[in-house]
């Protein structure tokens, strides 16, 4: 016969298992799913598939750039938003230099950043990047085109034309009529296009399954959460190996007593 305090002890581990299991199932739950997620990362392109959820872009606080730089040539647009470039609403590439202006003909379009000339075919392919500025130049602040369609650039006072091939710089005459490329205005529904692009590439699902699997998506508390969850299993783990112990204990105890009273 069990005494009354061992019968209490087994009573308060059965009861502690129950809760402990109870309230880690979800956590579990969610650092096993999570984890096996992330084991198949590049199966499965997380770290390329961006998130376009509104409640989970709010969710970390993804905000927009205040101002979108815009340029327009023939029918070609360029703009900048934060430092993300878009070539006719679609992403182009990440720059921290200032999108300065843009010129497109029936060959190319080129792009001016503070400090670089983008060369693109007009259907928006990269054809060739210039980060050498010609001699006497050390920034971009506008680029145009004379009357014969040839490319200038400008810095101050100082403007420099270019060949038909973009091969060859030289001086030019600032009297000669260039018509600069200037920010114009920007449709509603091309902002909105632009916009929700730029805050889904902010955004992978490989980094929500890290966050979610660290705790880190539920805010300043959510490791803690999680580490809670870790030392719940533990707990788990050991009480329920002292109640199969103890069962089994019991159970050889029992069969031995059954043998004696038959004997």
């Amino acid at each position: 016969m069990k005494s009354l305090p061992m019968i209490k002890t087994a009573l308060r581990t059965a009861t502690l298992h129950r809760r402990l299991g109870m309230g880690a199932a979800l956590f579990v739950l969610v650092l096993a799913l999570s984890g096996l997620l992330l084991n198949h990362t590049e199966t499965l392109a997380l770290d390329q598939r961006q998130v376009n959820s509104p409640l989970l872009l709010n969710w970390y606080g993804i905000e927009l750039p205040d101002q979108v730089r815009h340029f327009s040539s023939s029918n070609n647009h360029i703009s900048q938003l934060g430092e993300q470039l878009y070539f006719n609403g679609q992403p182009l590439q990440e720059s921290r230099q200032p999108l300065m202006g843009i010129h497109s003909n029936e060959q190319l379009t080129v792009i001016a950043l503070s400090n670089t000339l983008l060369l693109l075919s007009n259907d928006g392919q990269l054809l060739e990047r210039i980060d050498t500025l010609p001699q006497g130049m050390s920034a971009i602040d506008a680029v145009g085109s004379d009357a014969q369609g040839n490319i200038h650039i400008r810095q101050g006072e100082q403007i420099i034309g270019a060949d038909n091939d973009l091969l060859s710089w030289q001086h030019s005459d600032p009297s000669h009529n260039i018509n600069w490329s200037q920010p114009s205005p920007v449709a509603a529904a091309y902002i909105t296009n632009i916009t929700e692009s730029y805050r889904q590439q902010t955004l992978d699902y490989e980094r929500v399954l890290l966050d979610l699997h660290s705790g880190r998506l539920f805010g300043r508390w959510g490791p803690y959460v999680m580490d809670g969850a870790a030392l719940a299993m533990l707990v788990l783990a050991v009480t329920g190996f002292k109640r199969g112990w103890q069962r089994s204990t019991q159970n050889a105890s029992r069969g031995r007593l059954w043998q004696k009273t038959r004997a």
